[in-house]
């Protein structure tokens, strides 16, 4: 397993389980807490050579184009903030990751357009996970820079304080 911990973080709640026995139990390889936009001149090619990937691979993508693309069948830029994320490294070291990984190196986007961790690990697990193996962390407060995400259910955390 592979827990993702940036420095200057903040954990809003007591986390009320291990969440690598639950992402074990309940069958999840990657997990996440806040999903939000990239910056699109960061990744202008990066659908481009994703598109060619799925053809190349005849990829009969797992989740529902709503969920990645929007208007006129484009990536949206919508990503899992991978400054929290949770993953399976089966997930990370499978031969359908490292293709694809190796597709993009060749492209060469994450020197000349600055292809981040978020979109691709992102993109990555709508490609080649089913929807079911993909876990919204929702119960988990956490905050890191400018984002943060508070649960709706904060019986378990009645002193939730944002930091200054």
């Amino acid at each position: 397993w592979y827990w993702r911990v940036d420095d200057d973080v903040y954990y809003y709640c007591p986390i009320q389980y291990d969440p690598f026995v639950m992402m074990a139990a309940q069958k999840k390889r990657y997990a996440f807490t806040i999903a939000m936009n990239e910056a699109m001149v960061t990744i202008r090619t990066l659908w481009q050579h994703t598109k060619a990937f799925i053809s190349k691979e005849e990829l009969a993508v797992p989740w529902p184009d709503g969920a990645y693309l929007g208007a006129g069948g484009q990536y949206s830029g919508c990503h899992f903030w991978s400054n929290f994320e949770i993953a399976s490294f089966d997930f990370f070291r499978s031969d359908g990751y490292a293709k694809y990984f190796n597709h993009l190196d060749q492209a060469g986007g994450f020197f000349y357009e600055r292809w981040g961790d978020a979109p691709v690990h992102t993109l990555a697990a709508m490609l080649l996970l089913p929807p079911d193996e993909v876990a919204y962390l929702e119960s988990l407060g956490y905050g890191h820079t400018a984002q943060f995400h508070i649960p709706e259910d904060t019986d378990h955390c009645p002193r939730t304080v944002l930091p200054e």
